[in-house]
């Protein structure tokens, strides 16, 4: 069900919220998803020494809680308010940015309280759970009362927000991951705490779900939303497998821990380029190349960013061969991602269904638990016989075997959706036994 659709209890009148009012609690709650989501790879190494495989492990748990945060504890609280007519869609909404607030100061305390590193395993599972709850309350405020060209308008808008949100909060943490990683975490919670008197403009249920007008769409849109329904999740996969890798990759190739968070930040200001570019400009609509380009720089972009410091001979490693690397990474998942809402907003009614968040989520899932096991055995310890130059190369071509699968998967998407015609077979007869070409004739 969709957010807006979440019927109201007695007594409480559903209005459009303001976009300006959505958007501001969209880029506070965005800097959380560049802290946390994002960075706090870079925190937990410069806190408590982790390394990629503890990284990978903190990117998987973060997954799973994020995944039954959007699919399980969101549609209950949503409910929850729907039933009681005490409780609204916005007061759930104060209580989560509130609990995400306070739940940020645990990984300081127990630091003072020198109590080891569990605190951070605990506040990441707690806060993508929280996190993932929180973002189709949001999504029900910005699509309640709007449909159409406004609802298109406003999702472009919401796009670009929370990717200058999340470019953002890489770029403030950066003189504060060396000195004081910890603290970041503290004054998010100071702003999610914040956010919780902005939620007051929203009103206190978002709009009602309004019917798209269906207006007449090619025949091609279909086809094309089939193909970007798979490259998405493709995207969130290799996003999520790229993430915790991004501390030791970045480290390898010799860039400065101030300069670190800069650097990757580099792939999302690519990404909201793109965002910003594809909701001006409309020349892509119906064209097979924009899926084809963004599996291609994706792929390209994974390959050259991700793969090359695992091979460490195998690329040349610069911090500004690195930056276009990334550039070409974040210009494919902008175009992915842009056309796939695009598209489903066009042939469908508009509401992400509850299938595409499970493969969505599948696939930010399974992103950090296959590096988690690339790095597993690629470790001297668990394959000890193995050369280091062995291992490298193993992973290197089980990576590029992975995204070997992009081109067919493109095109058998292209052949699934495509619109057949039928032919009549030359044996079939019509209702009293004649052949078609004998019926036209009599």
């Amino acid at each position: 069900m969709h957010p807006s659709a979440t019927p109201p209890a007695p007594g409480r009148t559903p209005v459009c919220a303001p976009l300006w009012a959505v958007l501001a609690v969209t880029f506070v709650n965005s800097l959380g998803t560049g802290i946390v989501t994002n960075g706090v790879f870079f925190v937990a190494r410069e806190s408590y020494g982790f390394g990629a495989t503890a990284n990978y492990g903190l990117g998987l748990l973060l997954g799973l809680f994020y995944v039954a945060g959007a699919l399980g504890v969101s549609p209950i609280l949503l409910r929850l308010a729907a039933r009681h007519k005490a409780i609204s869609t916005r007061a759930v909404l104060v209580c989560v940015t509130s609990s995400l607030g306070l739940l940020c100061f645990l990984p300081l305390l127990v630091e003072r309280l020198n109590a080891g590193s569990w605190a951070i395993w605990i506040f990441t599972a707690c806060y993508s759970a929280l996190s993932g709850s929180l973002w189709p309350m949001i999504e029900g405020y910005l699509s309640g009362g709007r449909r159409d060209k406004d609802l298109r308008s406003a999702v472009g808008r919401f796009n670009v927000v929370w990717g200058i949100a999340v470019v953002v909060a890489f770029w403030l943490m950066a003189p504060l991951v060396k000195p004081w990683p910890l603290g970041i975490i503290a004054i998010l919670g100071v702003l999610h705490v914040f956010t919780a008197v902005m939620t007051w403009p929203l009103g206190a249920e978002p709009g009602r779900h309004l019917e798209s007008r269906h207006e007449p769409h090619p025949r091609v849109y279909r086809s094309l939303l089939g193909v970007l329904r798979v490259l998405l999740p493709t995207s969130y996969f290799i996003a999520a497998a790229w993430q915790p890798f991004a501390p030791t990759a970045v480290e390898r190739i010799g860039v400065a821990v101030a300069w670190q968070t800069p650097l990757v930040a580099t792939w999302m200001a690519s990404r909201v380029l793109v965002f910003c570019v594809m909701e001006r400009w409309h020349g892509w609509h119906g064209r097979w190349r924009t899926p084809l380009a963004g599996a291609f720089l994706l792929g390209i972009g994974f390959a050259a960013s991700v793969l090359s410091p695992l091979v460490g001979t195998g690329l040349p490693g610069t911090a500004r061969d690195d930056r276009r690397r990334l550039s070409i990474l974040g210009l494919g998942m902008g175009v992915i991602y842009s056309a796939s809402l695009y598209y489903a907003m066009e042939v469908g009614d508009g509401s992400p269904p509850e299938q595409a968040r499970r493969i969505i989520g599948l696939g930010f899932t399974l992103g950090p638990a296959c590096g988690l096991a690339g790095t597993l055995v690629s470790s001297p310890t668990c394959c000890p016989a193995w050369p280091s130059r062995s291992r490298s190369s193993l992973l290197w071509d089980w990576s590029w075997q992975s995204l070997a699968w992009l081109p067919p998967v493109v095109i058998r998407g292209v052949r699934a959706n495509k619109p057949r015609t039928r032919q009549p077979y030359k044996g079939m007869t019509d209702s009293i036994g004649r052949r078609p070409e004998r019926a036209a004739q009599s």
